[in-house]
């Protein structure tokens, strides 16, 4: 038989609810018909009474069969009871704790409910105490005022809940036998189901060795070992936990001493900091010094400036060295001095947009600010050149011969490399920006006249050449006397040694019979022409610097040009201009249209030359006589 030892009842509470001296008998065990009792004096014994011996089923419905630990705990409730004398159902004390040792012997045996009821049963314990407290609180209006009949019916409320909670006590302990047993089946299901796919697991792995074992070649000879399966799989088992167990290691190695480096290194690097840390000391002293110590020659300018010593000791004299760069950036670019003192030489952060009319070429069509990305030089080299290597592709395309004008390729350009509106305006009015900074540049200078419809030479040369080849069956090259014929016919103001210039320099590029004249306008890798190419560019320069140098001397001695100062000395060098030529010639001049100047608008002559030789100028008629 059995026994579970059942825990004290706290302190607290049967110091505070006892009212007599009899000591609380504990439950240290239970089975069958029988209880062992714990006490001061030992433990000891106590057979419980049968069911029989209890007149009525107080706690049961009738009709229902009583379990068998609820018969022993009524048949003990009983014999308690009768030995306190208090069979009597009234109230007292003595039967209160009779039932209360019962109510946790009960709490102990169920092992699940046992801190709900233990809950339920401090929720009452405290119930009682708060009302004996009240009770203490009455005792001395008890002869006058009675008890209160509130205080029975919370009496009786008690009562009848403790008999309802026995009562669901009993129905769950009746049905824990029938839910174990449901849990035990569903166990042994699932320990078959378990068995089962393991069976079936290694059926399925012996199959599969099987089907490896007959796809080998039987190779070996008879008699000769096979290694042990199940060795080697525990080898390759081993093997890889051992190559993971290295590869964290390795990789906590790397993360520990991955910005580790050797101290030799760390010395030599240490001192090698030192050193030049000295040195950068020695050196900002220096510079610290010159800079205290040095002042430029700015003398030595005044050989590079157009009028020589007299007029930089003009324009320098009593000027800071800030201002004198001020000069020499005004000389260099062509740009009034005022401009650059107010720093409009570095370009405003936005252009203006030039509008939508047809008049304004499609890559600048557009209202509103554009964005200034300040293209440098090379950058714009680059993009000029494979503007041109795209556009030789693209005309190539055509069966006829005939060539797109650029400012239409160039909007197809921009679209096919960016697509997005905006940045097909953004880099137009960046490449044209660029395009007029840089013209000093004979390719930039080149791109951006046949872009502006000014500078289309090369343009009409390549095209009369092209067509002569048409005329002649487009066999790709022409003979030497129909190249030079087409250059003469082309180029009417040469004279003859210029065009002897121009066919010595194709004899060396196309050497033979025959004038290979597509070869003439191609460039290599770096961008560089070949001699033809040079030739009618240095021919085209030094056209461009004697025409000026006519206007220049056409202007006479005068030191401010006006407008019509300007009209009638290009008039005079080259009476055939047509007014739109000169109209532009004035507004490059005077960085104006010719609607915006002012009467009496005068600039300096060295600006006004400096302006045309930046720009795209040239003789349109024969010399005067």
């Amino acid at each position: 038989m059995s026994h579970t030892k059942l825990p004290p009842l706290p302190p607290s509470l049967s110091t505070s609810l006892q009212t007599n001296t009899k000591s609380v008998k504990q439950y240290t065990s239970h089975g069958g018909l029988s209880y062992t009792l714990s006490s001061p004096s030992g433990p000891q014994k106590y057979a419980l009474p049968s069911a029989a011996v209890l007149q009525t089923n107080e706690f049961m419905p009738k009709g229902v069969h009583k379990p068998k630990f609820l018969e022993q705990l009524e048949a003990f409730l009983q014999k308690e009871l009768r030995s306190l004398d208090c069979a009597e159902v009234i109230p007292s004390e003595r039967r209160l704790q009779a039932f209360r040792e019962v109510f946790e012997y009960l709490i102990e045996d169920f092992k699940t409910y046992k801190p709900l009821l233990s809950a339920i049963k401090h929720e009452y314990e405290m119930m009682l105490v708060h009302q004996r407290e009240k009770i203490r609180e009455l005792e001395p209006l008890k002869g006058g005022t009675g008890f209160s009949s509130s205080s029975s019916r919370k009496g009786e409320v008690f009562y009848r809940e403790l008999g309802s909670f026995f009562c669901v006590i009993i129905n769950l302990n009746s049905s824990c036998p029938q839910l174990q047993e449901e849990v035990a089946a569903e166990y042994l299901r699932y320990r078959n189901e378990c068995d089962a796919r393991k069976m079936l697991i290694a059926d399925i792995n012996e199959l599969k060795y099987q089907q490896e074992d007959a796809k080998k070649p039987s190779t070996e000879e008879d008699g000769e070992g096979k290694e042990d399966v199940t060795f080697l799989k525990l080898a390759l088992k081993k093997a890889r936990e051992d190559l993971d167990a290295k590869s964290s290691k390795l990789a906590e190695m790397e993360a520990d001493y991955g910005d580790v480096v050797p101290r030799r290194d760390f010395q030599r690097l240490e001192a090698q900091f030192t050193k030049l840390q000295k040195d950068m000391e020695a050196i900002t002293a220096d510079n610290k010094k010159l800079m205290e110590e040095h002042k430029p020659h700015w003398e030595k300018c005044a050989q590079y400036v157009e009028g020589g010593a007299d007029r930089w000791n003009d324009i320098s004299q009593d000027r800071s060295s800030d201002e004198l760069v001020d000069v020499l950036l005004a000389e260099m670019t062509g740009q009034d001095i005022a401009m650059i003192q107010a720093g409009a030489s570095t370009g405003a952060e936005y252009f203006q947009g030039q509008g939508t009319g047809p008049e304004i070429p499609k890559y600048l069509r557009f209202e509103g600010q554009v964005r200034n990305r300040r293209l440098g030089k090379r950058d714009t080299s680059l993009l000029i050149k494979d503007i041109w290597q795209e556009k030789a592709a693209h005309d190539a395309e055509k069966p006829d011969g005939e060539r797109e004008e650029l400012g239409e390729f160039l909007y197809q350009y921009l679209q096919r490399r960016f697509g997005v509106e905006n940045m097909i305006i953004e880099w137009g009015y960046n490449l044209h920006d660029a395009c007029a900074r840089y013209t000093h540049d004979p390719r930039i200078e080149l791109f951006y006249g046949i872009l502006q419809k000014e500078l289309v030479a090369l343009e009409k040369l390549f095209n009369a050449l092209t067509k002569l080849d048409l005329a002649a069956g487009n066999q790709g090259y022409l003979s030497r006397a129909d190249f030079e014929r087409c250059l003469r016919s082309f180029y009417p103001l040469k004279d003859d040694e210029s065009i002897e210039a121009l066919t010595k320099a194709c004899e060396q590029e196309s050497p033979g019979e025959n004038v290979q004249y597509k070869n003439l306008f191609t460039e290599d890798e770096e961008g560089r022409s070949g001699p033809f190419i040079d030739r009618v560019r240095e021919q085209e320069k030094l056209e461009k610097t004697t025409y000026i140098k006519d206007i220049e001397n056409a202007l006479g001695a005068i030191s401010e040009v006006s407008a019509d100062d300007f009209r009638q000395a290009v008039m005079s060098v080259d009476p055939d201009a047509p007014a739109e030529i000169l109209d532009k010639y004035l507004g490059r001049a005077f960085n104006a249209t010719p609607d915006q100047l002012e009467p009496g608008t005068k600039i300096e002559k060295t600006l006004l030359v400096k302006r045309l030789q930046n720009g795209s100028v040239k003789r349109l008629g024969p010399k005067p006589k």
